[in-house]
């Protein structure tokens, strides 16, 4: 890594002293590459993180360029949780196209923060091969998504079983005559 590099990797490191979760991280990222050499303007830049395993991510990086131009490759990177700080490097090509330019790989080097209801990635591209492009600063965003905790269910009050009574039946009066020692039943 150039020195110059370093130098403005320095700020970087001790600029977040915040700590955040593997899962604020995995998603999609939105924001710029902010350079003064492309002549097909500044492309939008999006990433996509996933499969974090430990401190290790994959994912893919799309940059969008007027014209309909694009570039789009496959990411590796390593997450600091003490220092909040992501590293992650272009590792493969999936498609480009970019009329008669061509292509370069590089490495991005990003300090995360919280600002304003989202979590912001900011730093600086730097290619990996020498004379391929200039270093660009790097700026992204993503909406932090409040985790609503699930409202506890209201159970009614409990209710004390009615108990199975019988049914009684209004029935007539059983009389019995002794004299003829039989049960009749009178009529109503």
């Amino acid at each position: 890594m150039k020195l110059k590099s370093c130098l403005l990797l320095i700020p970087v490191l001790f600029y977040s002293a915040i700590a955040f979760s593997q899962n604020s991280i995995v998603g999609t990222w939105e924001g710029k590459f902010l350079s003064q050499d492309f002549e097909l303007g500044q492309p939008k830049l999006v990433v996509e993180i996933y499969d974090f395993k430990g401190s290790s991510f994959t994912g893919v990086s799309h940059l969008y360029y007027r014209e309909n131009k694009y570039e789009h490759y496959r990411i590796v990177g390593l997450y600091d949780e003490k220092d909040s700080v992501l590293a992650f490097k272009e590792v493969s090509t999936i498609a480009v196209d970019l009329g008669t330019y061509g292509n370069c790989l590089g490495t991005y080097m990003m300090s995360l923060k919280k600002a304003d209801g989202y979590l912001v990635q900011n730093g600086f591209w730097e290619a990996t091969i020498r004379g391929c492009t200039s270093n660009s600063n790097i700026w992204l965003q993503k909406k932090i998504e409040e985790i609503k905790k699930p409202e506890p269910k209201i159970k009614p009050a409990p209710t004390k079983p009615i108990p199975n009574k019988p049914v009684v039946k209004n029935k007539p009066p059983v009389i019995v005559q002794p004299a003829r020692d039989r049960i009749t039943t009178p009529v109503i």
